[in-house]
């Protein structure tokens, strides 16, 4: 989870122009990082349930809280305010991006929600065949699935599902980006 909530932190921050998006360096840099990232989370992890260590131990779980529930959640809402900040002022208002946005949040959390209020409740009920982790797994796919409609939305690259916005790049007003839909 960490390297996801990482890599859409970079790549937020890289859709606002700090480095180059998609040169080498850039992507030598996000798979350093995202590995780098990966091995302090399962380390954090290992030592602090193995008790390897005197101050990260079973008892003491503090690291592995911090890392798992304050720093994911900060990457995650650093990444969706640069992401309204590009449909709100760069796109013009694209309605559709910001309504896959408000999707994957509404998903995100309903899987939060399920794993870490409703698992033991959903777990009884279904007399210990499921718990919250089936819905939590089926919320984070959904939540995935409207990060990339997302991408591909604000993405005018692809025409895969392109939906006219009324604001194409490089189009100065509407009859011309009609114009090239028609084409």
């Amino acid at each position: 989870m960490a390297v996801v909530c990482w890599s859409l932190l970079f790549a937020g921050l890289s859709s606002m122009n700090f480095w180059d998006d998609g040169s080498f360096k850039a992507m030598f840099f996000l798979y350093f990082t995202s590995f780098l990232v990966f091995t302090i989370n399962y380390l954090i992890a290992i030592l602090t349930f193995e008790g390897w260590v005197s101050h990260l131990d079973p008892s003491n779980t503090t690291a592995l809280f911090v890392f798992y529930f304050i720093l994911n959640p900060i990457m995650l809402e650093i990444w969706f305010l640069t992401q309204i900040f590009i449909c709100c002022f760069t796109l013009v208002f694209n309605w559709w991006a910001l309504g896959a946005l408000s999707l994957a949040c509404f998903f995100f959390a309903a899987g939060q929600v399920s794993l870490l209020v409703f698992s033991n409740a959903i777990c009884t009920k279904m007399n210990h065949y499921v718990d919250g982790t089936i819905f939590n797994s089926l919320s984070m796919m959904f939540c995935y699935m409207m990060i990339y409609e997302y991408w591909d939305i604000v993405t005018f690259d692809d025409d895969e599902y392109y939906r006219y916005t009324e604001f194409v790049p490089a189009i100065a007003n509407k009859e011309e980006a009609i114009q090239l839909l028609q084409k």
